[in-house]
């Protein structure tokens, strides 16, 4: 999901809503300051999935990507129920910003990531642990993250065998590495058998 694209769009971001009246006005000032540091006359939509579902604990974050994922699928962002006044520390306008109180249409989101997943992958195994030894013997040092997860999950192929790991810039030399790497399946597409699928419902 992760893309390059301009912020022209109509952008939605679902908030962690702290619902303090220190955290709240400080995590909207700080996406007011990245989305409109460009003076892009959009306004950014803001609401919280906590209002929906409440609190996710440790799968907060999860509930979020399934809400911005289901509302992108629809193309519309859903109301963010209850709310009654906006705290005065938060100020909308000036920001930019515009709680969704009812169905609004939209065409992008975003979602708080403090990593990155850095994708692998290749046509049969072991080649992944083998790409990453290539990329970790190459100086990180001066190399974005973002770009370098950009590259490997939009320009490259993604082949049957894939592993993944997670790195932050400042220790990005440090997490690429064999022992960080993630392989979630075993499973070769190429070797699998064809599976037919009917969706049914007069679809």
């Amino acid at each position: 999901m992760a893309r390059k694209r301009s912020l022209e769009s109509a952008m939605g971001v679902p908030t962690h809503r702290t619902g303090t009246a220190l955290g709240d006005p400080t995590e909207v000032e700080a996406l007011s300051r990245v989305f409109r540091k460009d003076q892009r006359e959009n306004t950014t939509l803001i609401g919280s999935v906590k209002t929906n579902l409440g609190h996710g604990g440790a799968a907060g974050g999860l509930t979020s990507i399934i809400k911005a994922t289901l509302a992108l699928e629809h193309g519309q962002i859903p109301a963010t129920i209850g709310l009654k006044q906006l705290k005065l520390k938060i100020i909308a306008e000036e920001w930019g910003v515009q709680m969704v109180t009812k169905m609004t249409d939209f065409t992008l989101t975003a979602c708080s990531s403090f990593s990155y997943l850095i994708p692998f992958s290749a046509k049969k195994s072991p080649s992944p642990p083998e790409r990453v030894e290539k990329l970790s013997q190459i100086d990180l040092r001066d190399i974005s993250i973002e770009d370098l997860s950009y590259i490997l999950g939009q320009r490259r192929s993604h082949l049957p065998t894939r592993g993944y790991i997670i790195a932050r810039q400042d220790s990005l030399s440090e997490d690429i590495n064999f022992e960080n790497l993630r392989t979630p399946s075993t499973i070769n597409v190429a070797d699998s058998k064809p599976c037919f699928v009917f969706t049914g419902q007069g679809a």
